[in-house]
């Protein structure tokens, strides 16, 4: 082989690189509640991995994404919620979390995706009740809200009570577990 077959050669191989590069979009979250080594997880469709790890309430990974895709952040430590929270992702885009406490799917999300400003309208729209009256699992700083009480629990014992709001207040204690 000549010299001149293999540069072509070289040229190519460094072409085909340039091609195959993955696009990303950038996801950074900030809750001075979350502790330090709490485990992110994220993707797209199904699949999901640990992305990263808490520092100082701080966590930012990247997705490979081609085109506008429906992802996925959970968060995995004391006081966060069972929960995945829903994202909107396009290449080049990086969509901002941010909260002050440890529930993480009711956290301001910035981003210039519509599909994401849509569902972060409807998510203001619904938080006091989502709050106060949300599904069991969902929990705030360690503490679970009890839509039977609309107080909070912790230690065995129900502490001071939440605002009860309209949409709360219309579906009463019909929806409580006997005995709890």
């Amino acid at each position: 082989m000549n010299k001149k077959s293999i540069i072509t050669m070289m040229l190519a191989l460094v072409t085909m690189a340039g091609q195959a590069q993955t696009k990303t979009a950038t996801v950074t979250g900030y809750s001075p509640a979350l502790k330090d080594g709490t485990l992110v997880l994220a993707g797209t469709g199904t699949i999901g991995n640990v992305v990263d790890t808490v520092q100082a309430g701080r966590f930012a990974f990247t997705l490979p994404v081609e085109e506008l895709t429906e992802g996925f952040l959970g968060l995995m430590g004391e006081g966060c919620p069972n929960f995945n929270l829903t994202l909107f992702l396009r290449p080049g885009v990086t969509v901002k979390l941010t909260g002050n406490d440890c529930f993480y799917p009711l956290w301001k999300v910035e981003s210039p995706l519509s599909e994401q400003q849509t569902q972060s309208r409807i998510t203001e729209y619904c938080r006091d009740v989502v709050a106060t009256n949300g599904h069991p699992a969902l929990t705030a700083c360690g503490r679970s809200y009890d839509p039977c009480t609309m107080g909070h629990i912790h230690d065995g014992k129900e502490h001071s009570k939440l605002p009860t709001h309209g949409a709360v207040k219309a579906t009463g204690k019909e929806n409580c577990r006997t005995g709890s």
